[in-house]
């Protein structure tokens, strides 16, 4: 899974270098106590994050590649 883990690593790069830009120089206030960086970085965590049952996470476990 290297080549995907580069992958994701480099379109992590590319969005976060684009929202930088977005900023214009700016700022942006800290909401619920996070940064504009905490909370990028925060929502990027979140797309990843599930909850399985234990019998699917044994599955996973026996036939997933990754």
């Amino acid at each position: 899974t290297l080549g995907e883990n580069i992958g994701d690593l480099g379109g992590l790069t590319i969005a976060y270098k684009a929202y930088l830009l977005s900023l214009d120089g700016k700022e942006p206030e800290v909401l619920d106590g996070l940064t504009g960086q905490q909370r990028f970085f925060a929502s990027w965590a979140a797309g990843w994050r599930q909850v399985i049952r234990s019998e699917e996470a044994i599955r996973r476990l026996a036939t997933d590649p990754h």
